[in-house]
């Protein structure tokens, strides 16, 4: 995500992945995002949208948080645990 991401020259950056086998559910997905993305950046950096499934956050509430998400760090030029920061 983050080496794509800086190549396209992206200032924010999504990846919606499938949860590994063996965690419970086979149809439960995550999205991460994080505000620009770089080589080094870490989890600390990232924020995630998780547990997307029938049983959990419906997708399509998940397109819309991702969305506001995507607009926050946007406008806030910021994401991850600097957001506690300030």
């Amino acid at each position: 995500m983050d080496e794509i991401a800086r190549l396209c020259g992206a200032q924010a950056a999504l990846f919606v992945c499938g949860e590994r086998p063996g965690l419970g559910f086979a149809d439960s997905m995550s999205a991460y995002y994080i505000y620009q993305p770089a080589a080094g950046a870490t989890d600390a950096d990232r924020e995630v949208i998780s547990n997307i499934n029938p049983r959990g956050r419906p997708p399509v509430d998940a397109a819309r948080d991702a969305a506001a998400a995507i607009e926050r760090v946007l406008r806030e030029k910021k994401s991850g645990v600097v957001l506690a920061a300030g």
